[in-house]
């Protein structure tokens, strides 16, 4: 939000100068010039922090992985675990479904963080993922 708020504030002080150039009292030159200045400042701050959104903090991202893979690990042997039981228990049945569908979830995470910052999802497998 503060991105776009600099970015517009910087446009509408330019077109306020812009609009008080054609009245009957324009500005003066070193208003203009300040004016300006303080409107290209606000619009390259904002851009500057539009740059800086979806940048991923490698550490932050390893981190990330790394419990997307733990909980992805957990689920599958819980599910594994399910499998030895009566599969004709109802309760079984429905844990049985949310796990598949739970594991599902979390690798479906797991793949969008493949595709945000594949090498930390490497590092992670590589280190056999959980602690």
């Amino acid at each position: 939000m503060l991105p776009i708020l600099l970015v517009v504030a910087g446009v509408g002080i330019a077109v306020w100068i812009g609009a008080r150039s054609v009245s009957n009292k324009p500005p003066g030159g070193s208003e203009t010039m300040v004016a300006l200045l303080f409107a290209s400042v606000l619009q390259v701050v904002g851009g500057s922090a539009f740059s800086r959104i979806g940048n991923v903090d490698k550490n932050h991202a390893r981190s990330a992985v790394r419990r997307l893979v733990r909980v992805g690990v957990a689920i599958t042997n819980a599910r594994v675990r399910l499998e030895t039981v009566d599969p004709e228990t109802p309760p079984i049945a429905s844990a049985k479904a949310m796990l598949f569908e739970a594991q599902f979830a979390v690798g479906d995470g797991i793949a969008d963080w493949n595709d945000v910052h594949e090498a930390a999802l490497r590092e992670v497998l590589a280190e056999g993922g959980v602690e």
